[in-house]
């Protein structure tokens, strides 16, 4: 069993490109949905306990490529009834250090993706969630090129993020 830090890293939404926090956004209107419906809580319910999970998770336990898979049972407890499933939590996306946290709950039909990045800064270890989507089954929606441009965009906000605090840390 893996040991937790005492250090926790700290889990975080971050703006997209534009400055728009997507990530929040998504969170706050599903936490209202959860007011009204069962499934809603539970996507909800298991959403904050992946995000909770997330922040015992250290940068080298995140997968390193397609053939490393991560794995995490987790369960949440709604009006009484335990709900528990094992999901592939974390899977590495092709561009390097963008990662998808997955949630897939076969029955509601809902799959859930976050892509985020781990980032450093001043010694305290950062997971960034930019861009929340569900996935849904279209056979003529071409995904490939959905992911590129997430990615390619999120390799943008990274840069941008890494290039802003190198120059305020040389002022």
């Amino acid at each position: 069993m893996e040991k937790i830090s005492k250090d926790k890293t700290k889990v975080i939404t971050f703006p997209n490109e534009y400055g728009t926090d997507q990530f929040g956004n998504y969170f706050k209107e599903l936490g209202e949905k959860s007011k009204k419906d069962e499934q809603s809580y539970v996507r909800f319910g298991f959403l904050l306990k992946a995000l909770d999970y997330m922040q015992t998770i250290g940068f080298n336990k995140l997968p390193k490529g397609s053939a490393d898979r991560f794995f995490a049972e987790l369960d949440i407890e709604i009006n009484g009834k335990v709900y528990e499933q094992t999901f592939e939590l974390i899977k590495p996306l092709k561009k390097e250090n963008i990662y998808e946290l997955r949630i897939n709950i076969k029955k509601y039909n809902w799959r859930f993706r976050g892509i985020f990045f781990p980032y450093t800064y001043k010694k305290t270890h950062f997971y960034c969630f930019v861009y929340p989507f569900e996935k849904k089954r279209q056979i003529t929606f071409n995904l490939t090129d959905t992911y590129r441009k997430i990615r390619l965009i999120t390799y943008y906000v990274i840069y941008k993020t890494i290039r802003k605090n190198q120059r305020n840390s040389k002022q």
